[in-house]
């Protein structure tokens, strides 16, 4: 399992904002924290669930599945990139991109959604339910 501080460390040498060899200060490490907290409860509300707790510490562990780890890390560093004012690199975008997408496959593979067959519908030509009333048509 990866640590928070591997995460956001990635993140913003994959942006170019920390060089290779060099740890985060302090503030660099707040801001990705609050960054990746923000980035993560968004993609929970809309509907990609990972399991996601909020993390305070660059040495926690990352609540979530380890396959998330590269998209998180290519997303965290364009939700970054403004606070750094630097504009990131085609090749971190198609990453980011990508690993988002690959991420969502796999939610929607692990929790499929399912069609509610429970509507009530009509009976014969010209009926219908209709669903700006709740009614039979």
């Amino acid at each position: 399992m990866s640590t928070v501080s591997a995460i956001t460390t990635r993140a913003l040498r994959l942006l170019g904002a920390v060089d290779a060899n060099e740890a985060l200060d302090a503030e660099d490490s707040e801001t990705a924290i609050l960054a990746l907290n923000a980035m993560c409860r968004r993609w929970e509300a809309n509907g990609m669930a990972m399991g996601w707790n909020d993390v305070a510490n660059p040495s926690d562990t990352m609540p979530s599945p380890p396959e998330a780890d590269e998209a998180i890390a290519y997303n965290l560093a364009l939700r970054l990139a403004p606070e750094y004012q630097i504009n990131p690199s085609a090749a971190v975008i198609a990453y980011a991109d990508e690993g988002l997408r690959a991420l969502q496959r796999d939610r929607l593979v692990e929790m499929p959604l399912s069609l509610a067959n429970d509507a009530p519908c009509g009976a014969g030509r010209g009926y219908g339910w209709n669903l700006y009333t709740d009614s039979v048509r």
